[in-house]
């Protein structure tokens, strides 16, 4: 018989267990994970039954044969989810089926597991990518069969090799990456309609106004600014300076950033003039995490500006995009400012620098018309030159 058992660890985390008896009288254990009490109990029903059916080995995956037995695509399923079942949790059992039933959607029934080769999942690939879904979803259903193609070679043994490793003269096969995209910026004339929108004698107003303009001045993120404290804000330093915490960043990452005298003048107002500070948690609460598209919508409306010359929304995120697009910065300086892992995540702050000096370039062409008039001029310098040589 077996049972399951809560077990707890000194963290406060605590997991469920099973402990049976095998068929040699030793008494085992096997971590269940921290699932429910009902998926536990299912799970405890699972594996009575499978020992009941003298399907022991195959249960806990130390099937003695070595043999490669390849077996039909529903079938393989079926197996992987009976293993899958006792490993990880519900929401990645789904992810699992779900994975799985695109496969068999796509592919005939009586296809074989041994018959999957590197180009039949390619054609996959391209067939969910046909149907619409993002690239996101097809790489994770691409690393979900990947983890069950694995299972199959090593475990369930119904296959040599896996279709998304290495085998053979073949690399891995990568996933598919998003389309380069140039990040939207805001022209200049817009930037100024937007910031004098706000009227700032109103203290609502006036906090707005110093979010964003803290957002447009120093490239942070809205969570990292919603979280700022007084404490986070060195006014007396040589250069003043604003810490973003570890905590709330992207990356996890400190990142201090000096202020502009124009930031400095205006946090030091809030905290006299409206005393903000004494807060809970010493917070300058400026806006709630959920607000800030709303209240920037709100601002670019009354300015007139609630979109660009294409015909895209503006969001906050646009001023963060505005500071590293239009920056004459070095990239690396850029790099530091925005707290990046790596220099290659700002490189597409560079590519429209890279498409403003082509631009140059193709400008110095001279236009069609440009071309014909100087066609038509050039004619016209032949026909009086051949005029002269007649009269001559």
């Amino acid at each position: 018989m077996a049972t399951i058992y809560k077990r707890k660890y000194p963290n406060g985390k605590s997991v469920w267990m099973l402990e049976f008896t095998d068929r040699h009288g030793k008494r085992r254990k096997k971590t269940l994970g921290n699932i429910t009490k009902t998926r536990a109990k299912q799970v405890k029903a699972m594996f009575e039954s499978k020992i009941a059916n003298d399907k022991f080995d195959q249960f806990l995956g130390n099937s003695e044969s070595e043999s490669i037995e390849p077996v039909l695509l529903p079938e393989f399923k079926a197996k992987v989810m009976a293993q899958k079942n006792f490993e990880v949790k519900y929401a990645t059992i789904q992810s699992y089926e779900n994975a799985f039933n695109k496969l068999i959607d796509f592919f005939p029934n009586d296809k074989y597991t041994d018959d999957f080769t590197r180009s039949d999942i390619i054609e996959f690939r391209n067939h969910l990518r046909g149907q619409g879904l993002a690239i996101a979803t097809v790489n994770k259903i691409h690393r979900t069969l990947d983890a069950a193609f694995q299972c199959g070679v090593e475990v369930i043994k119904c296959m040599e090799s896996n279709p998304f490793k290495k085998d053979g003269n073949h690399g891995k096969l990568k996933q598919l990456k998003e389309d380069k995209k140039l990040p939207p910026i805001m022209p200049a004339e817009h930037i100024l309609l937007f910031f004098d929108s706000f009227e700032v004698e109103i203290p609502k107003e006036f906090k707005d106004y110093l979010y964003f303009l803290t957002m447009y001045s120093t490239g942070c993120r809205p969570g990292e600014l919603s979280a700022l404290r007084w404490r986070d804000i060195h006014f007396d330093a040589d250069i003043p300076y604003v810490i973003f915490r570890a905590e709330n960043t992207k990356g996890k990452k400190e990142n201090p950033v000096p202020l502009t005298r124009e930031l400095v003048e205006g946090y030091l107002m809030l905290k006299n003039k409206y005393g903000c500070e004494g807060r809970p948690f010493d917070q300058i609460i400026l806006t709630d995490r959920s607000r800030p598209s709303k209240i920037f919508k709100k601002y670019t409306k009354r300015a007139g500006i609630d979109k660009d010359s294409i015909g895209l929304s503006y969001t906050p995120y646009w001023l963060r995009h505005t500071l590293g697009s239009t920056s004459e910065a070095p990239i690396q300086d850029i790099s530091a400012l925005y707290n990046h892992s790596d220099v290659k995540v700002t490189q597409k702050y560079s590519h429209r620098e890279k498409l403003q000096t082509k631009l140059r370039v193709i400008e110095r062409y001279p236009s069609l018309d440009e071309l014909r008039k100087k066609v038509e001029k050039g004619d016209q310098r032949d026909g009086v030159n051949k005029n002269e040589r007649e009269g001559q």
